[in-house]
């Protein structure tokens, strides 16, 4: 009822009046006075916003009051005929037939007596009756258009009050919105894993430009199932419709709540204020002429004493030091068997000098116990470690989409197969108690209990919040599962 008052107070003013004139509001409170129950001043605003036309007045009465088809025709026709008729045109009644009222048996008027005149008494004659001024009524608009609303104080008052009941419904404005978080809560709901950084930053990306409403719902969606080569995520149809009803909800929550904001762009500087020709003055000339002044000469410092110079020392030649002594070359020694100059002794060679290194101490052995790194010890995965510990996480990991994924899983088992079969019975095994087979099994179990889609199954745990696998990933799932039959 609040939004058809405010649709209401949205016409014009002419229009408006057209229907709230005195008249008007006396004919249906009489009518209202005749059938309880009946909101008819609430029926008048919804024809006069156009929720449905007039020719359809009388069977809203009667399926949303429960009152006679019979009472209904009359209660139109006495609103056509008291309350419409003024904007009929505006309401299109041109063409519809309104039954006349019953004309009334005329009253004639009692005989007033009439006096003997006096014939001494003069005559007065009585003062001419002013005439009355005409009443303005209102203006029928041209068409089914209304004309440009007028604004008043009273539609200004109203305008302010409307605000501030919507200020307070909607709540106080809250700052602006931390468009990161809203993003990873997505991406966290819905257990999206990427075996790269960059698309995890990529999907970041895709859902805050939506978030902003710099994207549309459809733009968003086809980078959502784009393929990633070319500037996409690869993600299944399901989940990216999915992840886009998430992010519709947070971009409507954020509307109603007035969060998001347009930035408003600061106003431009003011310019600056030249004065007019007429009141700009020149800028001093400085004076041509300069002035000189005695100038005083600096004051000498008197009786100031040098410090005496220190002159160097004359050393005597007995005073210089000898200068160091030459070793004499030795003649060749002369043979005098064969005559031969024989060569003089080969000087020995000295050993190298050998310093000695520092003794290195060793610490002592003190009763402390030694501090050591808290390593973590490597446990080696088997097959059958590896398949069970699988989750939903790092099975979306292994690929872009469900059956690259499922084909790198299958891939495995088939290479442990040609290896070893008990290697591979093992690896089966373990695939089948791991997170990923389980909530394949629950889901299966859920829509053959209740009787339901796959799809539903997915909304309902999307909904609530649970783990759940996109129907491209079930399928694929379930061609694999064929596949591991013993």
């Amino acid at each position: 009822m609040d939004d058809i008052w405010q649709q209401f107070h949205r016409l014009p003013r002419i229009i408006r009046d057209a229907v709230a004139t005195p008249q008007a509001l006396a004919a249906i409170d009489r009518i209202e006075t005749a059938n309880p129950g009946v909101d008819l001043a609430g029926f008048v605003m919804r024809v006069m916003v156009r929720e449905f036309p007039v020719t359809e007045l009388a069977k809203r009465l009667v399926t949303e009051s429960g009152i006679e088809p019979t009472t209904a025709d009359r209660i139109v026709d006495d609103l056509t005929r008291s309350v419409f008729r003024s904007v009929g045109e505006y309401l299109g009644l041109a063409n519809l037939r309104v039954t006349p009222p019953v004309p009334l048996a005329p009253t004639v008027p009692e005989p007033v007596p009439v006096r003997p005149v006096d014939v001494g008494m003069p005559v007065v004659t009585p003062p001419p009756t002013p005439p009355t001024p005409p009443m303005s009524a209102p203006t029928i608009p041209i068409g089914s258009k209304a004309p440009v609303p007028t604004l008043s104080h009273e539609d200004d008052a109203e305008i302010a009050a409307h605000t501030e009941k919507l200020r307070t419904m909607n709540g106080p404005m809250s700052g602006p919105i931390d468009f990161d978080t809203i993003a990873m809560a997505i991406i966290t709901q819905h257990n999206l894993a990427f075996p790269d950084e960059l698309l995890t930053k990529r999907v970041q990306a895709i859902i805050k430009t939506r978030l902003k409403q710099i994207r549309s719902a459809d733009e968003t969606h086809a980078l959502l199932v784009r393929p990633p080569k070319v500037g996409g995520l690869g993600l299944d149809p399901d989940i990216a419709t999915a992840v886009l009803t998430s992010v519709e909800q947070q971009v409507k929550n954020s509307a109603t709540r007035g969060m998001s904001q347009p930035p408003i762009a600061p106003p431009p500087p003011p310019p600056p204020r030249v004065p007019p020709p007429e009141q700009q003055k020149p800028a001093a000339i400085p004076p041509m002429t300069r002035d000189f002044r005695e100038m005083k000469p600096d004051p000498t410092v008197s009786n100031v004493t040098e410090p005496p110079r220190i002159s160097r020392p004359i050393y005597r030649p007995a005073d210089l030091p000898a200068p160091p002594s030459m070793p004499e070359k030795s003649a060749p020694m002369i043979n005098t068997r064969s005559d031969e100059l024989t060569k003089p002794p080969l000087p020995t060679k000295r050993p190298p000098v050998t310093t000695p290194s520092p003794a290195m101490q060793r610490p002592r052995a003190t009763d402390r116990p030694a501090v050591t790194d808290v390593t973590v010890p490597v446990s080696t995965l088997g097959p059958a470690e590896e398949m069970r510990s699988y989750t939903l996480v790092q099975f979306r990991r292994l690929g872009q989409g469900a059956a690259d994924a499922t084909k790198k899983v299958l891939d495995k088992l088939q290479h442990l197969q040609h290896e070893s079969f008990s290697l591979w019975a093992d690896a089966v095994a373990g695939w089948r108690q791991s997170e990923v087979y389980r909530l394949y099994l629950d889901m299966g179990r859920e829509s053959l209990e209740e009787n339901v889609t796959i799809d539903k199954v997915i909304q309902r745990r999307a909904a609530a919040g649970k783990l759940y696998l996109s129907e491209h990933e079930f399928n694929m799932l379930a061609d694999m599962n064929r596949r591991l039959q013993f």
